[in-house]
């Protein structure tokens, strides 16, 4: 009898063992299969993480070389628009040197006989009142002509007893066109007005 009980109790243990066991074994491969699943999510997100910054490194180094670029190509578009007014001014200067100078001051005088007092003084370079005189007489004009060594590209118009003073000179107008046609000039030159750079 007790042998027999014995072995009752033998295959118990034996089957409570071999439960224990299978037991163990499937929570240790959960627990590892949790622990690998846990690993590769770690993995793919550290992955991603470095993807994610070398694309932002990516795209901070794309604008720091675009804004570089289009610092040279401002560069560049503002150096040729100052020759091109450098050229202008030194066309100016080269036409205050010639014979045809004597026609554009008559020119600037007309632009402006209509706006000034009959009795303002008429103040031009110096080396031109001969050839101005003339064409006043021409044009029945009465201005009194002073000539001004200081000017030396255009003629003045001062009223009698007043400060007031009416410029048309060729470096005002120069100025004037600089300051009013920036757009224009970058079109004509580069087919834009400047906002591709912005």
């Amino acid at each position: 009898m007790d042998e027999a009980l014995y072995d009752i109790i033998r295959r118990h243990a034996e089957s409570e063992r071999q439960s224990v066991i299978e037991n163990a074994e499937a929570e240790a491969a959960a627990i590892i299969n949790a622990a690998q699943k846990r690993a590769e999510t770690a993995m793919h997100e550290a992955r991603e993480a470095i993807k994610n910054d070398a694309d932002r490194l990516r795209q901070q180094r794309l604008n720091t070389e675009r804004y570089r670029m289009n610092v040279k190509r401002y560069d560049a578009k503002a150096q040729a628009i100052d020759t091109v007014w450098r050229v202008a001014e030194s066309k100016v200067r080269e036409l205050i040197q010639s014979p045809e100078f004597d026609t554009v001051l008559c020119q600037l005088i007309l632009e402006c006989s209509g706006d000034v007092p009959s009795d303002a003084s008429l103040h031009l370079p110096e080396s031109h009142t001969e050839r101005v005189l003339a064409f006043l007489k021409a044009q029945k004009l009465s201005f009194e002509v002073v000539g001004d060594k200081m000017l030396t590209d255009g003629v003045e118009f001062h009223w009698p007893g007043s400060k007031v003073v009416l410029k048309n000179t060729l470096s005002q107008r120069l100025s004037r066109l600089k300051s009013d046609s920036g757009d224009t000039v970058s079109a004509m030159l580069f087919g834009d007005t400047g906002e591709s750079d912005r």
